[in-house]
């Protein structure tokens, strides 16, 4: 029988092998940075805005001087500000409380003018402010830590006690109580996640009724059922079944989700327990048939066929949550509408989401367009695998596919489309509203649009990435023009190919072209990124030059977000393009 020390190394290798490819492919190999980005990514799949590749790329600290945190994402919707470290082991172990303590003092040491006037770190001199703005601005705190090793009770304890004392942040003397709180992903609950809901079989389960406290609900063809259930039942459910009942849920399996106070304070108030399914909405299900309630030795029980839950997973994550530290459930109630019939499931969807503030880009996971490049993305050579739901593939892929999400794909392409500053910036502009689509949409998106259009964009960014990756090895320059001009430098390589082609844009070059050019992309790639960083770090050097004149500094992130500089790129891009000693030649292309 296996020792518990083996059975945790063997849980490590696992989570090795599921990081390995993103090591591989955007850091060189290295595990460490590889776990920190899957991990937060993972993680930030329950965030109102997600991030993208390029977002989670920009936003690593991680290095000397980095004060404890690793990687930060800014989630302006939700009003949330992410702080994560993260402690990649190849070995097993506990965390230890100074990990998790250090830690803990990130939000004072960022904030602290002594620890950051001989700070070296870049990349935590631009987060700095930003800290500040956003703290005075009102926004809840989360700390995330992200481990290999397992966690204790003192962990746990201190994480909670962290959490429940007030956070006095002092930003500009000015004292700001920061609401606050810190998850611990240990290495069981982060494997925990991803497992619960890998298994795709049909769940079938017995739901318990409150007796007298159901009644079916008028619905056409469509079987419905209102009920009470007690709380107790419902953690006990998702205790067994984890996130395999959010399958269909738009946003996709939420991760550990942040405490809803009000949830917590209602449960926690012995007068308020038994409003609670008064003051909560209920959940909305799902499912393929459910059988007339009868009464059974546990109380009133309906078999329920594939159920799941579509609406209502942060209720229900909370109510166990909270029920799992030994709270009390006693007298608290939930609501459920149960609905039997799949053709049912988007509109069910989309309208019992609304009130949940979902997102435009979660509601085109079943839009037609969308469900066919994913199947193209499947055809192409390797397979890739093209996500359109937060966290689909890390729970749904179970093959060595590539994962590339939708929004990645819009970035990449609307910046090879020649608007790398609102593709940087604007991305939220795209998918206008649930029904009526923007104009950039379908600019993007076009009718006839095929996976080996979009996935041309995508395949040069990988490309501008690792050799930016090259650079940092070589340099250990972080936050330079390379860093933040990565989408500059891949509109000015779809610049030079369209420019080589008569085109003025991507945009006027038809499939078979994206094609033959992806096929040929290690031939051209050299040349036309080399000429697009020159003339990039021309443009930054110009512009610091006469800020420098003005006793100013240039701000690196807001020269590449802002279009008013577009002209000057264009115009050192030609120069070099002019300039250089030969082009490469473009074979079969039209």
């Amino acid at each position: 029988m296996p020792t518990k020390k083996q059975t945790q190394q063997k849980k490590i290798d696992r989570l090795t092998s599921l990081i390995k490819s993103t090591g591989e492919n955007f850091f060189g190999g290295n595990l460490e940075r590889g776990f920190l980005f899957w991990a937060a990514q993972l993680h930030l799949n329950q965030a109102e805005t997600s991030p993208t590749i390029n977002d989670l790329l920009e936003n690593i600290t991680d290095g000397k001087d980095d004060l404890e945190i690793d990687e930060y994402f800014i989630d302006d919707d939700a009003g949330i500000l992410y702080l994560f470290q993260a402690k990649y082991r190849s070995s097993p172990g506990n965390i230890p409380p100074k990990d998790l303590s250090n830690f803990l003092d990130a939000p004072i040491r960022i904030t602290n003018p002594q620890a950051l006037v001989k700070n070296t770190n870049e990349k935590i001199l631009q987060f700095a402010p930003l800290f500040r703005e956003k703290i005075l601005d009102g926004f809840e705190l989360q700390l995330v830590h992200l481990s290999t090793y397992n966690t204790t009770i003192p962990i746990q304890a201190q994480a909670q006690k962290w959490s429940e004392e007030p956070l006095v942040i002092y930003v500009a003397g000015e004292a700001k109580e920061v609401p606050h709180s810190v998850i611990v992903n240990d290495l069981d609950n982060i494997l925990n996640q991803f497992d619960s809901a890998v298994d795709q079989s049909t769940l079938v389960l017995d739901l318990p009724l409150l007796g007298g406290k159901w009644h079916p609900a008028p619905a056409g063809k469509f079987d419905c059922l209102i009920a009470n259930v007690e709380a107790e039942k419902l953690a006990s459910i998702f205790n067994q079944y984890k996130y395999k009942i959010f399958r269909h849920n738009p946003r996709g399996p939420l991760g550990a989700v942040k405490a809803n106070k009000e949830i917590r304070e209602t449960l926690e108030d012995p007068t308020k327990r038994p409003w609670f399914h008064l003051l909560n909405n209920g959940l909305s299900a799902v499912c393929h048939s459910f059988t007339e309630p009868k009464t059974e030795k546990i109380g009133v029980v309906t078999t329920v066929q594939d159920f799941q839950i579509v609406n209502g997973c942060q209720t229900t994550y909370n109510i166990w949550d909270y029920w799992r530290r030994g709270g009390t459930l006693k007298d608290v109630q939930v609501i459920i509408k149960l609905v039997a019939g799949p053709t049912l499931q988007s509109f069910i969807k989309k309208s019992s989401n609304l009130q949940s503030q979902m997102k435009d880009w979660d509601f085109l996971f079943d839009d037609p367009t969308q469900m066919k490049l994913q199947k193209e993305f499947q055809l192409l050579s390797p397979p890739v695998f093209y996500e359109l739901r937060r966290g689909e593939y890390a729970y749904m892929s179970q093959s060595d596919a590539q994962r590339v999400a939708i929004k990645d794909i819009t970035q990449a392409t609307w910046a090879f489309l020649g608007s790398p500053g609102q593709a940087k910036d604007k991305l939220r502009d795209v998918p206008r509203s649930i029904a009526i689509k923007s104009s950039l949409y379908n600019e993007i998106f076009f009718e006839g649009v095929s996976a080996s259009y979009l996935w041309l964009p995508w395949l040069v960014y990988q490309k501008v990435q690792k050799e930016y990756q090259n650079h940092y090895n070589d340099t250990q320059i972080r936050g330079d023009y390379r860093e933040h001009g990565r989408l500059h430098i891949l509109w000015l390589i779809g610049r030079s190919l369209a420019k080589a082609l008569g085109r003025k844009t991507y945009k006027e070059l038809d499939m078979k072209t994206a094609g033959s050019l992806a096929e040929q992309i290690d031939e051209w790639f050299p040349t036309y990124h080399k000429i697009a960083v020159d003339a990039v770090e021309k443009v930054t050097e110009v512009k610091q030059e006469a800020a420098s004149m003005n006793n100013q500094t240039l701000s690196l992130r807001q020269l590449f977000r802002s279009s008013t500089n577009y002209a000057d790129f264009e115009k050192a891009h030609d120069k070099f393009l002019k300039e250089a000693a030969s082009l490469p030649v473009l074979q079969n292309v039209a």
